[in-house]
């Protein structure tokens, strides 16, 4: 719907998978491994959050890190937040 300020109406969202009533994650998933075994999936991965805590506690070293293939790196961004307030008085 068209109004002076602005438009509104409904957008459809996407499809997502959810939980029916009086369902536990841990029920559904066991039932999910007993009749789809196909849609689980078991995911290895890094634990970088465990990584960056070590390496900030000294537990590991640059050398160690780079002997994985791996190094911490860390970005610097320039930002500017302009004061609209006063600009529009």
């Amino acid at each position: 719907m068209a109004l002076t300020h602005g438009v509104i109406g409904w957008r459809l969202g996407n499809p997502s998978v959810r939980l029916r009533a009086r369902v536990r994650a841990d029920q559904a998933l066991a039932m999910v491994k007993a009749r789809l075994p196909g849609f689980v999936r078991a995911v290895e991965e890094l634990d970088k959050a465990a990584l960056l805590n070590a390496y900030a506690g000294k537990a590991l070293s640059d050398a160690e890190l780079e002997a994985c293939g791996l190094r911490i790196a860390q970005a610097e961004r320039f930002y500017v937040e302009p004061k609209t307030e006063e600009a529009a008085e």
